[in-house]
């Protein structure tokens, strides 16, 4: 089985690799027949179709998106309608409003709980 992108055969996925569930996002597009490549500095973000951001632990992620300069790159590739998708931690750091008021960065419109793990 194969995905096509629409509008772009060439498009290319990049998945967030500064911790967290890297490898299984990786795996996943690998057998969807995705073009992806590992974001994992400011620069890699150049000529993605979209970005995926694993779980792992909300704080950490949060904190290495300043450590590693790429909150803001992120947030402008966002602005310009690059779509973005969080799984676990990854969506609460896209969430608007987070209960235990964690860092996140506002992107979608949901509200969402960590669990007793940080994700």
């Amino acid at each position: 089985m194969s995905l096509r992108l629409v509008g772009n055969k060439h498009s290319v996925i990049g998945v967030l690799d500064l911790q967290g569930g890297v490898h299984e996002h990786l795996e996943h597009l690998e057998r969807l027949g995705v073009a992806y490549k590992r974001v994992k500095q400011a620069d890699d973000f150049t000529d993605l179709a979209g970005l995926i951001i694993p779980g792992g632990e909300s704080s950490c992620l949060s904190r290495l998106l300043n450590i590693f300069e790429i909150k803001n790159v992120l947030l402008e590739a966002h602005r310009r309608g690059m779509k973005i998708w969080g799984t676990c931690a990854g969506a609460i750091l896209l969430a608007m409003n987070v209960v235990d008021e964690a860092p996140c960065l506002g992107l979608i419109n949901i509200t969402i709980e960590r669990n007793g793990f940080g994700s």
